[in-house]
């Protein structure tokens, strides 16, 4: 499996089309709670690799989720906001390839309201093509 390759075409995609918010980026020194905007917290999470050829070397596929949470401060206006955001990033990724990994259609979740942040979750499940080595 090539983690960093999955997690920078996953990365890219996301960086070139999302300005609709700040990105919080893992091990940035930025906190949660340094915004009381709306953001987004991306992580590229592998789950399991399947060699899909037989033989020495042979094809490998990578599965995982692509998962982004959307925060924002719980004021009472309710997720109506959010959720169109996780509907635009979940078409924007919806079965796409970006390099050689390949994205599904996502599933979005609403985890409620944590320290007085309503929090969606937009799951979107991946598939990375290795070449064998030479």
């Amino acid at each position: 499996m090539n983690y960093l390759e999955i997690k920078n075409n996953l990365e890219s995609a996301l960086s070139s089309f999302w300005t609709s918010t700040p990105i919080l980026w893992e091990n940035t020194l930025q906190k949660e709670s340094d915004t009381n905007s709306v953001y987004i917290v991306p992580s590229v999470q592998p789950a399991d690799s399947i060699k899909i050829e037989s033989g020495v070397g042979g094809l490998v596929n990578t599965f995982g989720l692509f998962s982004i949470r959307i925060v924002a401060k719980a004021d009472g206006t309710g997720t109506r906001t959010l959720l169109q955001y996780a509907d635009s990033l979940n078409n924007h990724f919806s079965n796409t390839f970006f390099g050689a990994t390949h994205t599904e259609t996502g599933k979005i979740e609403n985890l409620g309201i944590t320290d007085n942040r309503y929090e969606l979750i937009v799951l979107i499940p991946y598939n990375h093509h290795q070449q064998p080595r030479s």
